[in-house]
């Protein structure tokens, strides 16, 4: 059977730079007997209906996105169940999901490592709004509180990028945002308190690299909770850095959970961010791992 991938490109990917990142490596992909339709996505749901169509077709052997952690997500999303594998070619910011499933951040490597390839299956989670019942499936990371206040600071410098990016969301975010009272649940296990943030994760890292849950497995069965309690500013600026590296698990004022449920509720509606992205989503709200979600295709053993 000939092998065939359907790659979907986010045009606006690296500063509207992805089309000429990713039209070199077709010739690459050729050269080792694959067929390459090749389509730009408009909008998130484009990307899904893309997806969608090349399922339903049946005639496509992977589906492969050229973009960021959001766009990985909304294909995450649209084969979630399906036995047609997913292919990342890392052109965000963060590109956490690549770096979670060990594949090369530089795109053109990354290509010939999914090529041919191997399958592995990995976890999903998956967040219900309990007011309206409006569900979002992610692929890394689910989280309130600072964290939506750092992404709305990132949208509005489009021109930065990788860690400074962050680092510049991070504290803008860090101005605006009053820590909340929030009561979180992970299987029984309860937390009450003020919170800068709630992160909840599949991947060990967010925020390009931050290893905010580093003992975190994307086929564990499971989903990895860091909060971090009120704390003063100078402080949390100061303990930055440790995250990079891991170094603030045993902190004070982290708290650390993991499980395959975790329920949320604040004292007022707090905005619910996933995989980079601001949601319609706020709390209260449920989110639960969905074990072995999603197939994908990762780097062979040998291949860089």
């Amino acid at each position: 059977m000939e092998q065939s991938l359907r790659l979907i490109i986010n045009p606006a990917a690296r500063s509207g730079r992805a089309r000429g990142l990713l039209l070199p490596i077709l010739p690459s992909l050729l050269a080792r007997g694959w067929r390459v339709d090749a389509a730009e996505s408009r909008s998130h749901q484009d990307l899904i209906d893309l997806v969608h169509e090349a399922v339903n077709r049946g005639c496509h052997t992977a589906v492969a996105i050229g973009g960021g952690d959001g766009s990985a997500t909304a294909a995450a999303q649209a084969l979630r169940g399906q036995v047609v594998p997913l292919g990342i070619l890392p052109l965000g910011t963060g590109n956490d999901f690549a770096r979670g499933l060990g594949m090369p951040l530089d795109p053109r490597i990354a290509a010939r490592a999914l090529v041919p390839g191997r399958t592995r299956t990995i976890d999903l989670g998956e967040v219900t709004a309990l007011t309206t019942g409006e569900t979002r499936t992610f692929a890394c990371v689910a989280g309130i509180g600072l964290d939506v206040f750092a992404l709305e600071a990132i949208a509005r410098v489009p021109w930065l990028t990788g860690r400074l990016k962050y680092t510049y969301g991070g504290l803008r975010g860090l101005l605006s945002y009053e820590p909340q009272h929030v009561r979180v649940t992970v299987d029984g296990q309860e937390f009450s308190d003020e919170v800068m943030f709630v992160a909840i994760t599949n991947t060990p890292t967010y925020g390009g690299g931050m290893r905010i849950n580093p003992g975190a497995l994307m086929d564990d069965g499971t989903l990895d909770v860091c909060i971090v309690r009120r704390t003063s500013r100078p402080r949390l600026i100061s303990r930055y850095p440790l995250v990079y590296a891991g170094r603030h698990v045993g902190l004070p004022e982290v708290w650390q959970a993991r499980g395959g449920r975790v329920e949320i509720a604040s004292g007022r509606p707090m905005r619910v961010c996933i995989d980079g992205e601001i949601t319609s989503l706020t709390t209260p709200i449920r989110v639960e791992i969905v074990p072995r979600g999603l197939v994908v295709l990762t780097p062979s053993p040998g291949d860089p």
